[in-house]
């Protein structure tokens, strides 16, 4: 039994996993510290409000299958 097996990448990008591991421990103290703060809460809340808004307004664009698929005008073109 292998305790330290190492985790298949899932990484799809042309930048190595150890620059994307050492960005994430760079950033990391930073974005916790941020989302700790009351500030960050309410910046958070402020997105999620923004990220149902546009979901919504997405869901009420979508065509019915009806709409979608109706012929609005027909025409004919001879072919000589």
């Amino acid at each position: 039994m292998r305790l330290n097996k190492k985790k298949k990448s899932t990484n799809t990008s042309p930048y190595p996993d150890e620059a994307i591991e050492r960005l994430a421990r760079a950033f990391y103290p930073a974005i916790l510290a941020c989302w700790n703060s009351e500030e960050g809460q309410r910046e958070f809340a402020a997105w999620q409000a923004e990220q149902a808004h546009h979901a919504n307004n997405e869901k009420q664009e979508v065509p019915t299958p009806y709409q979608k698929n109706r012929i609005t005008k027909v025409t004919t073109v001879k072919v000589p």
